[in-house]
């Protein structure tokens, strides 16, 4: 059963721990993933590294940040920040 942005979870029913979001390439081996988890009862917003350990197998690596959900909307902000100067700069 997936749970989609705003769907309550149904009663009786635990959320996964680990809810995939995205997955963004960084280079040939690595991609920065994109989850939504919980940690000791706190819903966090989860950015990691994950490497190729081979054999079709990835794994999280140390490198990454995780924050409590409800900083997204300040994360947003920040980012659209960061879209508009790099815009302004050319670089996008």
């Amino acid at each position: 059963m997936a749970f989609t942005e705003g769907t309550q979870v149904p009663q009786g029913v635990s959320r996964p721990v680990n809810r995939w979001v995205a997955d963004i390439p960084k280079n040939s081996r690595e991609v920065v993933r994109v989850e939504l988890s919980e940690y000791r009862g706190v819903d966090l917003l989860n950015i990691r590294i994950w490497f190729d350990a081979g054999r079709g197998e990835t794994r999280p690596g140390k490198a990454g940040i995780a924050l409590r959900v409800s900083a997204l909307p300040q994360l947003r902000a920040a980012i659209d920040l960061a879209i508009a100067a790099a815009r302004a700069e050319g670089l996008l």
